[in-house]
């Protein structure tokens, strides 16, 4: 339990700390999305994964979201 306490601690701790070590774009500013899935596009670009569906991705949060709920019910039982 403690070991997956940390970890949950130390993911959530880097996700705060990414933006701060995260290198910014030096192309200039960035002209705000028109919409909310070109946003959302452009964040995947940014990730890395271009071609990837949105709810491709979607469906895989949502996946991953369901396994660690059911680790978190099975190590807490």
């Amino acid at each position: 339990m403690s070991v997956m306490l940390g970890a949950t601690l130390g993911v959530g701790l880097l996700l705060v700390v990414s933006p701060l070590l995260w290198p910014s774009p030096r192309g200039g500013e960035a002209t705000p999305p028109t919409r909310r899935r070109s946003a959302l596009a452009d964040e995947l670009a940014l990730a890395g994964v271009p071609g990837a569906p949105i709810p491709a991705v979607l469906a895989v949060t949502l996946v991953l979201a369901v396994v660690g709920a059911a680790v978190g019910q099975a190590a807490s039982a």
